[in-house]
C-alpha cells in the first residue's frame, strides 16, 4: 500500500512468503521520473535539484517492537512519478525486488501570477 502527499510518501509492505533465511534490511531505491509540468527526468538528463540519480535506503528488517514494514520518504518533489523499488535482505544477499510507480500530490502554487498588466478601457472600468 502507498499513501501519498505532496512531498512525502509513505511505503508499507509484507514480509517475503519464503525469505530463505532472517531478513536483516529491507532496500529500497527511488527516482523522479516524470513531473506534471512536462519534464521527463529519465529522457532529459535534466536531474531535480537536490536529486543525484538513484536514492537509496537500507532499513532495519526489525526494531525492539517488532517487525518494520513500513517507511515514510519526505523532501519529495510536487506532483512528480517516482518509480520505487524494494526488496529483502539476508545475511547472504538482496532478493529481488518489487517496483511501484507513484506520483506525489500536487500542492498549490509556490509563485503569484507575474507580468500582470492592467489597462483602462473607460473612465470607469479596467480590464
Amino acid at each position: 500500500a502507498v499513501e501519498t502527499q505532496s512531498t512525502s510518501v509513505s511505503l508499507q509492505w509484507k514480509e517475503p512468503a519464503m525469505p530463505n533465511g532472517v531478513i536483516v534490511h529491507y532496500h529500497i531505491d527511488y527516482k523522479p521520473i516524470t513531473s506534471r509540468s512536462g519534464i521527463d527526468y529519465t529522457a532529459s538528463g535534466v536531474e531535480p535539484q537536490n536529486c543525484t540519480g538513484n536514492i537509496s535506503h537500507s532499513i532495519p528488517a526489525s526494531v525492539d517492537t517488532g517487525p518494520v514494514l513500513e517507511w515514510s520518504l519526505d523532501r519529495l518533489l510536487k506532483a512528480t512519478k517516482y518509480n520505487f523499488s524494494i526488496a529483502a535482505t539476508t545475511e547472504v544477499g538482496k532478493g529481488s525486488s518489487y517496483s511501484i510507480s507513484v506520483w506525489t500530490s500536487e500542492d498549490v502554487p509556490e509563485e503569484s501570477p507575474m507580468e500582470v498588466t492592467v489597462e483602462s478601457t473607460t473612465s470607469s472600468s479596467i480590464t
